[in-house]
């Protein structure tokens, strides 16, 4: 009896211990915002898929609202719609999603390693800006792009594509697969770029001379040591990229909607706009768990190869860059003109485009500055005032900082 009782005490004051550890008190208060901000959502999400609400009787007569029903999910994957409205959008958010995700993998890679492991000029000042897509916001980027390739099938001026060269771009080259791609790419690049470029800064360059006075070629210590330790950024670049770019809905909706080239981010739009919220949020779950493929598919990854991504290293730590020889010029002129392309030129587009009188013509007679100071002017964007004199963007800039 004595022995159990003692045994209850220890119990209790364990108990009282582990309650009153300052690390649990956090974890379990992490826990509740993680469950209030993340878990209730997405259960809320999951109540409205599955059961009918009062707008649902407009689609069904059998719509009773509270009541359950699969309805949302049948229609949204075997429906007579389920083809345009699930799996062409789920084709193409998985084919511009990969392929911006390889390009900025592979593009923000080599930038770090340029930037990072060589002996390139310039490196301090290239660094900032090569954070500048992702800075740039998304939309500025998408019309950035379509100030270039506009295409007269969708009407309005000529874009400066068409201006110089007298011809129409091809409409792939401005609207569909091929724009968004690149756009996504170009804007989630710096993920890739500055996780690779932490890593690339904790390799010990005894590692690679070890190995190069060992006989090992420098693309077998590319493959054998350098790309082990910067395996795990690589993967979390390719979750937060591939995450990002499935569940972006600016640039796929200004270079898809003008020739109704869809992914299921935009098509959650469409449905919100029509009222079918149902079905909207239906086609939100399965983006999520898209990320949450990728996440699981990453970690098991990581997971099973974690072994070949340690390093042990002491006080002997040295990082030396790699010398380009004759190849230090032109891969500087390349990295600038990379960076210039993605970074710079879109600012500089749309600084040009908001100073033109009449969108298209590019003569010096045709710039004005009253979209950002003039005042209300009839004859000029339907009478709205610049940005600094406009009551409206002036709130609505308020708003964003706050």
């Amino acid at each position: 009896m004595i022995k159990v009782s003692t045994l209850n005490i220890v119990g209790t004051k364990r108990f009282q211990r582990t309650i009153a550890d300052p690390v649990n008190i956090a974890i379990l208060l992490l826990l509740a915002i993680l469950s209030y901000l993340i878990i209730w959502p997405f259960v809320q999400l999951m109540v409205e898929t599955l059961t009918w609400s009062d707008g649902d009787r407009r689609i069904s007569r059998d719509a009773v609202p509270g009541k359950f029903t699969w309805f949302h999910w049948l229609q949204a994957t075997t429906g007579p719609l389920s083809a345009k409205m699930l799996y062409e959008p789920l084709v193409n958010t998985l084919k511009t999603g990969i392929t911006a995700t390889i390009l900025a993998l592979l593009s923000g890679g080599l930038l770090a390693w340029c930037v990072v492991r060589s002996d390139m000029p310039g490196k301090r000042w290239l660094q900032p800006i090569l954070t500048l897509p992702y800075i740039i916001p998304s939309f500025a980027i998408a019309l950035a792009w379509e100030t270039v390739f506009r295409s007269p099938k969708v009407g309005g001026q000529p874009g400066v594509y068409e201006s110089l060269l007298g011809i129409a771009p091809p409409e792939w080259l401005s609207y569909g697969a091929f724009p968004i791609s690149i756009t996504l790419a170009i804007h989630y690049f710096p993920f890739a770029y500055l996780l690779v470029a932490g890593a690339l800064a904790t390799i010990d360059s005894q590692m690679e001379e070890g190995a190069l006075i060992s006989g090992a070629s420098r693309l077998m210590i590319l493959r054998r040591i350098t790309f082990p330790v910067v395996a795990p950024a690589f993967v979390a670049a390719l979750i937060l990229t591939f995450g990002k770019t499935i569940g972006q809905f600016a640039l796929p909706f200004l270079l898809g909607a003008p020739t109704q080239f869809h992914t299921v981010a935009t098509m959650v739009y469409a449905n919100l706009t029509l009222g079918l919220d149902s079905l909207a949020f239906v086609l939100a779950i399965i983006l999520i768990i898209l990320s949450l493929l990728s996440i699981w598919f990453s970690n098991r990854f990581v997971g099973k190869n974690t072994h070949r991504f340690e390093t042990i290293s002491g006080k002997g730590f040295r990082s030396r860059v790699v010398s380009l020889g004759g190849w230090r010029w032109p891969i500087f002129i390349s990295v600038v003109c990379f960076a210039f392309l993605v970074g710079i030129l879109p600012l500089i587009l749309l600084g040009v485009q908001s100073v033109m009188l009449i969108d298209g013509f590019y003569g010096l007679e045709n710039i004005t500055s009253h979209f950002w100071l003039g005042r209300s002017n009839p004859q000029i964007a339907f009478g709205e005032p610049g940005v600094l004199h406009n009551q409206i963007i002036l709130g609505a800039t308020w708003n964003t900082l706050k």
